[in-house]
């Protein structure tokens, strides 16, 4: 697929997170909500499950879920208040869940099957900028990233530009 085809089939499948975080007044006695950042997530399941990575649910400075996740649609609708269903720090996956029915769920590719050289498209909320898309190519296969827990994770390494905001969101092989 070109890359217009790749992005066009994916937008309906790719969401964007808004998570806030509970702040307290030491002066007033008040607390507020205040955002506290932005990711991306990939809708599994047309009932509402999506994923996305573990640090973009969790804050890490106190390692609790953020006070709220919102979950903003390609079409604009926003599910406020999300839950989390799980998350795993060692492999870095979350999964949450919106009430929702007649999602458009993304196809799975096999990451087996990809070769270096690959062309890939990286689809996501980079710097705060909802569904920007990058392009690159896939410069190696299973290189080990090692967290604070040690835990080797086996991912992929692309010279796309991955920026802030496209943590939990999709790398596309050329089938989209």
């Amino acid at each position: 697929l070109s890359t217009e085809e790749i992005v066009a089939r994916n937008s309906d499948s790719t969401v964007v997170l808004t998570v806030y975080s509970q702040t307290n007044s030491f002066y007033f006695g008040e607390s507020n909500l205040v955002e506290a950042g932005g990711s991306t997530g990939i809708i599994m399941t047309a009932d509402g499950y999506i994923i996305t990575n573990c640090h973009c649910v969790i804050d890490e400075s106190s390692g609790e879920k953020f006070d709220r996740i919102d979950v903003t649609m390609y079409d604009g609708t926003v599910y406020e208040d999300v839950e989390g269903i799980g998350a795993d720090e060692a492999t870095d996956l979350a999964v949450i869940k919106v009430d929702a029915t007649g999602l458009t769920p993304a196809e799975f590719g096999d990451s087996d099957e990809l070769a270096v050289g690959s062309r890939v498209v990286a689809l996501g909320n980079a710097a705060g900028l909802s569904w920007t898309a990058t392009q690159g190519i896939i410069s190696a296969k299973a290189r080990d990233v090692y967290e604070d827990t040690g835990y080797a994770i086996k991912c992929l390494q692309t010279d796309a530009p991955i920026n802030s905001g496209n943590s939990g969101g999709p790398l596309m092989n050329k089938y989209g």
